[in-house]
Protein backbone atom coordinates (compact mmCIF):
# COMPACT_ATOMS: atom_id res chain seq x y z
CA UNK A 1 0.00 0.00 0.00
CA UNK A 2 1.05 3.29 -1.23
CA UNK A 3 1.58 6.11 1.57
CA UNK A 4 2.59 9.76 2.71
CA UNK A 5 2.86 11.88 5.43
CA UNK A 6 2.28 14.93 5.19
CA UNK A 7 3.61 18.33 6.03
CA UNK A 8 2.62 21.74 7.17
CA UNK A 9 4.97 23.41 4.85
CA UNK A 10 8.23 23.02 2.81
CA UNK A 11 10.25 25.71 1.40
CA UNK A 12 12.72 25.25 -1.35
CA UNK A 13 16.49 26.37 -0.81
CA UNK A 14 17.36 26.98 -4.48
CA UNK A 15 20.94 26.69 -3.69
CA UNK A 16 22.19 23.52 -4.77
CA UNK A 17 25.14 21.82 -2.68
CA UNK A 18 27.88 20.16 -3.71
CA UNK A 19 28.31 16.28 -2.04
CA UNK A 20 30.72 14.92 -3.70
CA UNK A 21 34.05 15.44 -6.23
CA UNK A 22 31.55 15.48 -9.29
CA UNK A 23 29.16 18.15 -8.67
CA UNK A 24 27.35 18.13 -11.68
CA UNK A 25 26.26 14.52 -10.79
CA UNK A 26 26.22 14.57 -7.10
CA UNK A 27 24.81 18.46 -6.55
CA UNK A 28 21.66 18.43 -5.08
CA UNK A 29 18.62 20.63 -3.83
CA UNK A 30 17.24 20.64 0.06
CA UNK A 31 14.17 22.16 1.38
CA UNK A 32 13.46 23.02 5.13
CA UNK A 33 9.69 21.72 6.60
CA UNK A 34 7.86 23.02 9.30
CA UNK A 35 6.14 19.49 10.73
CA UNK A 36 2.70 18.99 11.61
CA UNK A 37 4.06 16.60 15.36
CA UNK A 38 7.20 16.64 17.08
CA UNK A 39 9.39 13.51 16.30
CA UNK A 40 13.10 14.41 17.62
CA UNK A 41 13.63 11.73 20.46
CA UNK A 42 12.68 8.15 21.26
CA UNK A 43 9.74 9.10 23.43
CA UNK A 44 8.07 10.75 20.09
CA UNK A 45 9.49 7.55 18.33
CA UNK A 46 7.22 5.16 20.42
CA UNK A 47 4.20 7.65 20.68
CA UNK A 48 3.95 9.06 17.22
CA UNK A 49 4.62 5.71 14.96
CA UNK A 50 3.51 2.21 15.96
CA UNK A 51 6.08 0.38 14.80
CA UNK A 52 10.10 0.09 14.38
CA UNK A 53 11.29 -2.21 11.99
CA UNK A 54 14.48 -2.84 9.72
CA UNK A 55 13.90 -3.07 6.20
CA UNK A 56 15.72 -3.66 2.96
CA UNK A 57 14.84 -1.28 0.08
CA UNK A 58 14.23 -3.50 -3.23
CA UNK A 59 12.78 -1.11 -5.75
CA UNK A 60 12.52 2.59 -6.98
CA UNK A 61 10.70 3.91 -9.51
CA UNK A 62 10.49 7.19 -10.83
CA UNK A 63 7.28 8.85 -10.55
CA UNK A 64 6.95 10.62 -14.27
CA UNK A 65 5.13 14.37 -13.81
CA UNK A 66 1.55 14.27 -14.37
CA UNK A 67 0.13 16.69 -17.74
CA UNK A 68 -0.82 19.58 -15.39
CA UNK A 69 3.17 19.57 -14.78
CA UNK A 70 3.59 20.66 -18.38
CA UNK A 71 4.13 23.48 -18.76
CA UNK A 72 7.02 23.46 -16.12
CA UNK A 73 8.53 20.52 -17.64
CA UNK A 74 8.70 22.75 -20.82
CA UNK A 75 10.52 24.99 -19.49
CA UNK A 76 13.06 22.73 -17.80
CA UNK A 77 12.57 24.08 -14.29
CA UNK A 78 10.53 23.89 -10.68
CA UNK A 79 8.87 20.74 -11.01
CA UNK A 80 9.15 18.10 -8.24
CA UNK A 81 9.74 14.40 -9.27
CA UNK A 82 8.62 11.58 -6.52
CA UNK A 83 9.96 8.14 -6.35
CA UNK A 84 7.99 4.92 -5.74
CA UNK A 85 10.29 2.90 -3.28
CA UNK A 86 9.55 -0.81 -2.11
CA UNK A 87 10.90 -1.80 1.06
CA UNK A 88 10.91 -5.77 2.07
CA UNK A 89 10.69 -5.77 5.82
CA UNK A 90 13.31 -7.94 7.89
CA UNK A 91 13.17 -7.38 11.47
CA UNK A 92 10.62 -5.90 13.59
CA UNK A 93 12.54 -4.12 16.65
CA UNK A 94 9.12 -2.61 17.84
CA UNK A 95 5.41 -2.89 17.84
CA UNK A 96 3.24 -0.62 19.40
CA UNK A 97 -0.04 -1.54 17.23
CA UNK A 98 -2.50 -4.34 17.51
CA UNK A 99 -1.81 -4.60 13.57
CA UNK A 100 0.50 -6.94 11.80
CA UNK A 101 3.21 -5.25 10.27
CA UNK A 102 3.25 -6.51 6.20
CA UNK A 103 6.52 -8.11 5.00
CA UNK A 104 6.66 -5.28 2.11
CA UNK A 105 5.90 -2.03 1.51
CA UNK A 106 5.23 0.72 -1.33
CA UNK A 107 5.73 4.32 -0.48
CA UNK A 108 6.32 7.59 -1.94
CA UNK A 109 9.21 9.80 -1.27
CA UNK A 110 11.10 13.20 -2.66
CA UNK A 111 13.20 12.47 -5.61
CA UNK A 112 14.27 14.93 -7.30
CA UNK A 113 13.38 18.78 -8.56
CA UNK A 114 14.04 19.84 -12.57
CA UNK A 115 16.33 22.67 -12.46
CA UNK A 116 17.52 24.01 -16.07
CA UNK A 117 16.10 20.66 -17.92
CA UNK A 118 18.21 18.73 -15.21
CA UNK A 119 16.90 16.71 -13.03
CA UNK A 120 18.48 17.50 -9.85
CA UNK A 121 18.38 14.96 -6.00
CA UNK A 122 15.91 16.60 -3.84
CA UNK A 123 14.98 16.25 0.05
CA UNK A 124 14.22 18.02 3.09
CA UNK A 125 17.45 18.83 5.16
CA UNK A 126 17.55 16.57 7.80
CA UNK A 127 16.24 13.33 6.31
CA UNK A 128 17.70 10.57 5.40
CA UNK A 129 17.43 9.86 1.25
CA UNK A 130 16.80 6.11 1.04
CA UNK A 131 18.69 4.34 -2.33
CA UNK A 132 17.76 0.82 -3.54
CA UNK A 133 19.95 -1.77 -1.92
CA UNK A 134 20.37 0.03 1.15
CA UNK A 135 19.09 -1.36 4.92
CA UNK A 136 17.62 1.26 6.78
CA UNK A 137 15.99 1.33 10.17
CA UNK A 138 12.39 2.99 9.88
CA UNK A 139 9.49 3.86 11.94
CA UNK A 140 6.20 3.08 10.59
CA UNK A 141 2.60 4.66 11.94
CA UNK A 142 -0.11 2.15 11.36
CA UNK A 143 -3.65 4.56 11.42
CA UNK A 144 -5.15 2.26 8.33
CA UNK A 145 -2.50 0.65 6.53
CA UNK A 146 1.13 0.72 7.95
CA UNK A 147 3.02 3.95 6.40
CA UNK A 148 6.72 5.03 6.72
CA UNK A 149 7.29 8.26 8.93
CA UNK A 150 9.41 10.70 6.76
CA UNK A 151 11.91 11.53 9.36
CA UNK A 152 11.82 8.01 11.06
CA UNK A 153 14.08 6.87 9.11
CA UNK A 154 17.93 5.81 9.93
CA UNK A 155 20.68 3.60 7.80
CA UNK A 156 22.04 0.58 9.06
CA UNK A 157 25.83 0.38 8.27
CA UNK A 158 27.43 -2.92 6.73
CA UNK A 159 28.28 -3.83 10.56
CA UNK A 160 25.04 -4.06 11.25
CA UNK A 161 25.17 -0.97 13.62
CA UNK A 162 22.94 2.29 13.19
CA UNK A 163 24.07 5.52 11.91
CA UNK A 164 22.60 8.84 12.41
CA UNK A 165 23.64 9.93 9.33
CA UNK A 166 24.87 13.26 9.99
CA UNK A 167 21.40 14.19 11.74
CA UNK A 168 21.57 16.05 15.12
CA UNK A 169 18.44 15.13 16.81
CA UNK A 170 18.44 13.36 20.02
CA UNK A 171 16.99 10.24 18.89
CA UNK A 172 19.55 9.96 15.67
CA UNK A 173 21.92 10.38 18.49
CA UNK A 174 21.03 7.79 20.88
CA UNK A 175 20.74 5.60 18.45
CA UNK A 176 23.83 5.96 16.46
CA UNK A 177 26.52 3.31 16.39
CA UNK A 178 24.11 0.97 18.37
CA UNK A 179 23.70 -2.58 17.38
CA UNK A 180 20.24 -3.50 16.60
CA UNK A 181 19.72 -5.51 19.77
CA UNK A 182 20.62 -2.27 21.82
CA UNK A 183 18.05 -0.52 19.80
CA UNK A 184 15.23 -2.58 20.13
CA UNK A 185 16.26 -2.60 23.89
CA UNK A 186 16.29 0.95 24.06
CA UNK A 187 12.93 1.46 21.78
CA UNK A 188 10.94 -1.11 24.30
CA UNK A 189 12.39 0.67 27.67
CA UNK A 190 11.08 3.69 26.76
CA UNK A 191 7.71 5.02 27.19
CA UNK A 192 5.06 6.45 24.98
CA UNK A 193 2.98 9.68 26.07
CA UNK A 194 -0.12 8.20 27.43
CA UNK A 195 -2.46 10.56 25.73
CA UNK A 196 -0.44 9.11 22.21
CA UNK A 197 -0.69 5.81 23.50
CA UNK A 198 -4.31 5.63 24.17
CA UNK A 199 -5.06 6.69 20.21
CA UNK A 200 -3.44 4.81 18.33
CA UNK A 201 -6.41 4.49 16.18
CA UNK A 202 -5.79 8.30 15.01
CA UNK A 203 -2.62 9.13 12.71
CA UNK A 204 0.26 10.84 14.49
CA UNK A 205 -0.99 14.29 13.66
CA UNK A 206 -4.22 13.92 15.43
CA UNK A 207 -2.48 11.94 18.39
CA UNK A 208 -0.47 14.82 18.40
CA UNK A 209 -3.74 17.57 18.14
CA UNK A 210 -5.41 15.31 20.95
CA UNK A 211 -2.48 15.63 23.24
CA UNK A 212 -2.62 19.16 22.74
CA UNK A 213 -6.58 19.67 22.97
CA UNK A 214 -6.14 17.21 26.36
CA UNK A 215 -3.36 20.06 28.36
CA UNK A 216 -5.27 22.77 27.53
CA UNK A 217 -8.35 21.46 29.13
CA UNK A 218 -6.22 19.80 32.11
CA UNK A 219 -6.10 22.94 34.64
CA UNK A 220 -2.34 24.32 34.56
CA UNK A 221 -2.24 22.37 31.51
Amino acid sequence: MTRTVALIASVVILAACSVGSDADRTRSVNASALYAYPFDDLEDWVSYSDAVVVATVTSVERIAPGPEEADAVARGEGVLVSRLVTIEVEQVLWHGSTQEVPPKLTFTTDGWVLRNFEEVPFGNSGEVRVEIGGQYLLALEAAGDFGTIRRGVLPIEPDGHVSSAGRTDEAAAQLDGLPLDEVAAKLISTEPKAVADANRHLDPEDRYREMVRMSRATPGG
